[in-house]
């Protein structure tokens, strides 16, 4: 993960970003916390293009918190529009 990617994240805590993952994950989410010292993000899902990656868990993806470690994120976009304009999931 570059800097940058660390960067956009910390500024956005409490806020909504959209997440590519390295497996190919599209996540839109709210930024819960940014841990160094665990190395990882700690987001609220609101929607995502593989919910049966979470379904598998015996969870649906709004189900709680979830961490991803900042080794699988590709891609971090921030300035996401408030969640009211955040269009509704079609996912599960």
């Amino acid at each position: 993960m570059i800097a940058d990617h660390l960067d956009k994240l910390r500024r956005s805590e409490g806020k909504v970003v959209r997440l590519t993952t390295t497996e190919s994950e599209t996540i839109l989410a709210r930024v819960v916390s940014v841990c160094d010292e665990e190395k990882d993000v700690v987001i609220d899902v609101i929607s995502t293009n593989q919910p049966e990656r979470y379904l598998r868990l015996g969870r649906k993806h709004t189900d709680g918190a979830w961490a991803i470690p900042f080794e699988y994120l590709a891609r971090v976009e921030a300035d996401i529009p408030p969640l009211q304009d955040v269009p509704a999931s079609d996912s599960p």
